[in-house]
């Protein structure tokens, strides 16, 4: 089970819409949504079109938004980014957390976020993804083997 197969469960299951109202609408019988929607089952998915059905008719983009976190740790999109050693990555994601916290402390300073505040808060929030980003593409490389660090070190 990973985050993709919880993301397709949730937006079946906890979006405020039947699941069998999702399976009439993805043209399909209920058991077989049920099936294709369980993040235990090795066997049976929803295709891109059903998943794209399904986050339609509930107006939930958690599938969506699970690729696109796959997509990118995997370097496929967003910039590109080379795994550091883990406890480097770990740090500056850290860093760039706080980063983001400081503007908003700023920026609530004076009782109202300006353009320049949101501006500002954006860019530290785009800075913090990219190191989220390197983080977990440090993290896939260790699965990997990188760094000398077995298959099963955390």
């Amino acid at each position: 089970m990973d985050a993709l197969d919880i993301a397709i469960h949730q937006t079946a299951h906890e979006s405020g819409i039947n699941a069998a109202e999702c399976a009439k609408a993805l043209g399909m019988g209920h058991q077989v949504f049920l099936n294709k929607t369980n993040p235990g089952t090795d066997t049976h998915h929803l295709s891109i079109h059903q998943a794209l059905a399904l986050m339609i008719c509930t107006g939930n983009p958690a599938i969506f938004r699970a690729l696109e976190q796959e997509l990118t740790a995997a370097g496929v999109l967003g910039r590109e980014v080379a795994p550091q050693p883990l406890f480097m990555a770990v740090i500056c994601a850290a860093s760039e957390h706080g980063d983001i916290q400081r503007s908003i402390r700023e920026a609530l300073g004076d009782g109202h976020i300006s353009e320049r505040d949101k501006a500002d808060i954006l860019g530290q929030c785009e800075d913090a993804i990219l190191a989220i980003n390197t983080l977990m593409t440090s993290v896939y490389a260790i699965k990997a083997g990188a760094f000398g660090l077995g298959a099963s070190t955390v």
